[in-house]
């Protein structure tokens, strides 16, 4: 069973594999120059650390808000959004007119007791 888990928890999840694979990949680049003398592109490193994250961010089991659709696509992930079993209708029906009544003169005792009260 998959485990959903919050909102915020998916931008989360982002930002840390940002972070991680960035890492990674500037550690992998300085032991290729240190120990390989090889020649690094950071065009090539930046294309690797963006593809990476994208890749970790569309695994995510983590939904997403509406309002995270920016963020998401600069890091070019889809997002994914939580899914709504059934919308139901509800129809409200107006108190009937014993109760508004009821409920005006509550209040004005109310109104008349705290008025008493502070005398």
């Amino acid at each position: 069973m998959a485990v959903k888990y919050p909102s915020i928890i998916h931008i989360f999840f982002v930002f840390a594999a940002a972070l991680v694979h960035t890492v990674h990949t500037i550690w992998l680049a300085r032991n290729a120059i240190r120990f390989s003398s090889a020649n690094v592109s950071i065009h090539t490193s930046m294309a690797k650390i963006s593809s990476l994250v994208a890749l970790s961010g569309a695994n995510s089991k983590g939904n997403c808000l509406v309002t995270d659709g920016a963020v998401l696509n600069n890091f070019m992930i889809p997002p994914s959004y939580r899914r709504v079993k059934e919308i139901i209708s509800v129809i409200w029906k107006p108190q009937p007119l014993l109760g508004l009544r009821r409920t005006l003169t509550v209040l004005f005792l109310i109104f008349i007791l705290h008025v008493a009260l502070l005398q």
